[in-house]
Parts: C-alpha cells; sequence; structure tokens
C-alpha cells in the first residue's frame, strides 16, 4: 500500500524523535559510565597494596641492620615513597647503619641510612676501652656519656651518646668497645692521662635510662612547605641583590623641597629599573637542597611532584607528614689542660706507648677476679683439701703491691714527659 506524503513525513518525524533521544541517552550514557570507570579506577588505585621491607622492631640510632631487623609490610600503593625498598632489595639493607631511630612497622626509606660519603664517618673509629669505671648493669647496645671527675667536685663530660657496640670477651673483661671521632679521642686520651698522673681523678661511664627519649625529640616537618619557602628565598635573595646592583650608581628619588622620597616600607625610593625575576627553573636541584638542608633526591621527588598535571598529591601528602628527630645531646665541656695536649700531640701514639710499658688494667682486673676465687691445698694427715687463705693473700697482696708500683712509674713517665715539652 503506498503511503501519501502527509503519513511519509510523520514517520520520518516519529523516527528522529525516537532516534535522537537514544543518541542523547546513549552520549550520557557513556559519559557516565566513562567517569564511573574512572572513579573505580581511582578507587582501585588508592586501595591497591604491594610488600615493601619495614622494621621488625624499635632500633636505636647508629644500629648496624641485621637481616632479623626487617620485615615485609603490606602497604597501599598510595602511600608508598619513591626511595622504599622492596623485599628483593633486602641484601642492599643489611649491613646499613642507622642515622636515626626507627619504630616497629615502619617502612624502610634510603634517607634513613648513613651515605657513604658522609662525613659523620670520615674520622670516626672503633676503640676498645678497659680503664673506664662502668656501671654493673650495662649491656651491649646502651648509650653511655663517658665524664672526668675531680676531687674538687668538678664534673665534666668527654663524649656524649655513645653505643656500646660490644663488650668484652668474658663476664669479668672491664673492656667495652664504642664508636669515637678524632676529636672525641683527643680528649678522652686527656682526661685519661689527668687520671693516670694525678690522684681520685676518675674517668667513668654513665648509662641513659631512656635513649630514645633522652637523645632525641620528634617534630613534624612540611617538607614541601620547606621547599616552597627556600625556592621564595632564593628568588628573593638574588632579586634584592640585583636591584641593589642596578640602582647602586642612580640617585633617588625627591619630592618639591627636595627631599627624598620613602616607600611605606621606609626605603628610599629610586627611578624605575629592569631586574631579571627568577623562577625555580633556574636553580638547580643541588643548589635548592643545599639552601633547604635537605637530601637531593627528596628535592628531586618534591619538584617532579608539584610539577605534574594534574599534581603528584600523594607523594606531596607523604613529604607534608615528615618526621623529624631532633637532637637533644648536651655539648661536651670537657677542657684538655694544655701541657697534656702538648703531650698527646708529641707523641700521637702515646696512649699504646702507656699501654706497652704498663699493665695496670690488666693487673686490676687479676686482682678484681680473686673475689670469688679460693685456693685448696692438701692436707696429708686428713686426707682432705682445705682452703689456704694465706696462699689466695700473697697473691693479692703481690698483685696490689705490682699495681700501685706500676701505678707510680706511670705517673712520673707522664710526668717527666710534661716536664720535657714545658722546657722546649
Amino acid at each position: 500500500m503506498m503511503l501519501g506524503p502527509m503519513k511519509k513525513k510523520m514517520i520520518t518525524v516519529g523516527v528522529v524523535s525516537f532516534i535522537i533521544p537514544c543518541l542523547i541517552f546513549g552520549v550520557i550514557f557513556a559519559m557516565y559510565s566513562s567517569s564511573k570507570n574512572e572513579q573505580i579506577a581511582e578507587l582501585d588505585e588508592k586501595v591497591a597494596e604491594d610488600i615493601r621491607l619495614g622494621f621488625s622492631g624499635d632500633l636505636p640510632i647508629n644500629h648496624i641492620i641485621r637481616s632479623e631487623d626487617l620485615m615485609e609490610l603490606q602497604v597501599k600503593d598510595i602511600s608508598i615513597p619513591g626511595n622504599s625498598y622492596t623485599t628483593a632489595r633486602k641484601e642492599e639493607v643489611i649491613g646499613q647503619k642507622l642515622k636515626l631511630p626507627v619504630y616497629s612497622k615502619t617502612m624502610v626509606v634510603d634517607t634513613m641510612f648513613y651515605d657513604l660519603d658522609d662525613d659523620v664517618n670520615n674520622d670516626v673509629r672503633v676503640r676498645e676501652l678497659n680503664m673506664l669505671a662502668l656501671p654493673s648493669d650495662l649491656e651491649q647496645g646502651d648509650y653511655i656519656d663517658i665524664r672526668v671527675l675531680f676531687p674538687t667536685g668538678e664534673d665534666f663530660l668527654v663524649a656524649v651518646a655513645k653505643e656500646v657496640i660490644q663488650l668484652g670477651q668474658s663476664a669479668e673483661s672491664n673492656s667495652i668497645f664504642i664508636e669515637l671521632t678524632e676529636e672525641e679521642q683527643e680528649k678522652l686520651n686527656g682526661a685519661i692521662i689527668e687520671s693516670y698522673i694525678y690522684d681520685s681523678i676518675k674517668v667513668y661511664a654513665v648509662k641513659y635510662a631512656n635513649e630514645k627519649e633522652q637523645l632525641f625529640k620528634e617534630a613534624e616537618m612540611d617538607y614541601v612547605e620547606r621547599y616552597e619557602n627556600t625556592i621564595e628565598a632564593l628568588i628573593s635573595g638574588d632579586y634584592q641583590i640585583a636591584y641593589a646592583e642596578a640602582i647602586a650608581g642612580l640617585s633617588p628619588l625627591t619630592n618639591e623641597s627636595g627631599e627624598i622620597r620613602y616607600n611605606e616600607s621606609g626605603e628610599a625610593m629610586y627611578p624605575e629599573v629592569e631586574v631579571e625575576m627568577k623562577t625555580a627553573d633556574d636553580y638547580t636541584i643541588e643548589e635548592i637542597a643545599l639552601a633547604a638542608g635537605m637530601k637531593v633526591e627528596d628535592v628531586e621527588a618534591i619538584k617532579g611532584a608539584l610539577e605534574k598535571e594534574p599534581q603528584d598529591e600523594a607523594l606531596l601528602n607523604h613529604y607534608r607528614l615528615q618526621t623529624i628527630y631532633i637532637s637533644k645531646l648536651l655539648e661536651p665541656n670537657y677542657p684538655v689542660r694544655k701541657e697534656v695536649a702538648a703531650v698527646i700531640k708529641n707523641n700521637p701514639n702515646i696512649m699504646e706507648e702507656i699501654k706497652a710499658k704498663y699493665n695496670v688494667e690488666e693487673l686490676e682486673q687479676q686482682r678484681a677476679n680473686l673475689v670469688n676465687t679460693s685456693i685448696f691445698k692438701y692436707d696429708e694427715s686428713t686426707g682432705l683439701y682445705e682452703e689456704d687463705t694465706s696462699a689466695l693473700g700473697n697473691i693479692t697482696s703481690n698483685l696490689d703491691e705490682e699495681i700501685e708500683l706500676q701505678k707510680e712509674e706511670r705517673k712520673q713517665y707522664l710526668q717527666n714527659l710534661i716536664r720535657n715539652n714545658m722546657l722546649r
């Protein structure tokens, strides 16, 4: 059946009227679906997790990382910093030395460790000490201050916050191993020499009750703000220098009376000059890091996160919530006397020389070991072994005499060195 023009027109209008809403609905649905997919992808990204290395317990500053100090942590991808360690890099962490205290289940990041080129390691040496008066309950891993007490009551700090890396080989040993800088070694040598020369001077160690609280305090630091403030300070400083150079040969502006005009800040006004204003891109990562007192890799990460489109908010939030540790250490205040310092300077190996000549500390250790020692002799009349107190008394007496003799000879030797140095 043939359709008239009017009916054809009506059918066409109906079809078009049906198709247009379908198209609009299809576009809206596609946009909604795309938006929903983006939201789902974003949500998936936020909840996605990965495995990273973490610390299995609380660890003090200067601790050398062992395998048992590490554990696996399941963390959200969005909170993982770029300088964290995967489990595949575990061997890289073992043997590194902590530059700050850390807590259990903290993620391992490379800024927690000393770099190989850190100045702090350049003059540090491990030294065995057996001439200090030590706390009876001292254990490996404890932190100590080394002090020197004079008969006048003066009590000076020689070295502070030293970790006891290792105790002596036996329970009776009075030896400890600690790390000392060159300056700390010189001060400690001075205190020990003074204790050898003058009676009643005591060089001793005191233990920290709670090193984490006593040595450092925690503070929150916004590294992003620190970075941005540093950039502003650099730009402002360079602008001030450039402006000062630009107006160096110009005369300040004056009013009708010939008086110098001043701005609202009270500064003299000069004719307008063109001064280049720098931007953040005019400074290298190293220059910014040096000015901000930050690690180069941290500055690089923050700069990259800020320049992204859109900005990497996850990484920026990580750097906005940094925990830093501020030292609460006391300053060593022991003054090495000039004459003692001169002896050490003229005899760099003086401590080894004294130890080779006199074994006072070893004799004193032997004397201390006799406290819980008994000597028995066989009594033929009874057929029994009986304690021989006289023999033990003779040994003790002989040791006491030898100790006092060597102390006196050591004192005379050092006094002669001081006298000879003063006569030079």
